[in-house]
């Protein structure tokens, strides 16, 4: 799980949303922006409840992206970049690709 110093705050998320570039997934989309003043990443991720109805199953998938980018180094790196996952469609069950496509993709962008 990444330190809270590594997630962004809701001032810093307003920020990223008004000024931060975006890529777009058929399963989720990234907000970045190298904004950020502290020297580290920062990152967020957002499960709408249209994504998944269940609060259980969307803490379940922001933990297990959450200690995918801690697990790799990503989330703990010094590019100063701010980050936002947000998915859009999620499949409960079965998550790995979802995971892949999401560390392949925050790969590109730092």
């Amino acid at each position: 799980m990444l330190p809270r110093k590594h997630k962004l705050s809701r001032s810093e998320i307003e920020v990223l949303f008004k000024e931060g570039k975006s890529m777009h997934f058929p399963v989720f989309m990234l907000r970045y922006s190298r904004l950020l003043k502290s020297g580290q990443n920062k990152f967020t991720v957002i499960v709408p409840k249209k994504a998944l109805p269940k609060a259980t199953a969307r803490h379940t998938i922001k933990r297990s992206i959450y200690n995918l980018l801690d697990e790799f180094g990503i989330g703990r790196g010094n590019n100063s970049l701010m980050c936002a996952i947000i998915l859009k469609k999620v499949d409960s069950k079965d998550n790995t690709a979802l995971l892949a496509m999401i560390l392949e993709s925050v790969r590109k962008i730092i």
